[in-house]
């Protein structure tokens, strides 16, 4: 089992809060950064939610870079709660 910095795993709560929040609300993308809505939206699987500049998601994903691209990988495979 890999073990991740304290940095990584509240970096990933925050992410999981921050997807529960726009999930009920998705008007609440607007406030985050340009990463933060990537990895949001594609999180959700709501490639509507992505910033305006990024017309397909394999330029978001590539956007996110590597230690973001993970955070989304593992909260997806753990079936994060919405």
């Amino acid at each position: 089992m890999e073990r991740h910095s304290e940095a990584y795993y509240r970096t990933k709560e925050e992410l999981a809060i921050k997807a529960r929040i726009v999930a009920e609300e998705p008007d609440h993308i607007g406030v985050y950064s340009t990463g933060e809505r990537i990895a949001v939206a594609l999180l959700l699987n709501r490639l509507d939610l992505l910033p305006s500049g990024y017309t397909h998601v394999v330029e978001a994903w590539d956007r996110l870079g590597k230690d973001w691209q993970q955070l989304v990988i593992d909260l997806h495979n753990e079936g994060w709660e919405r």
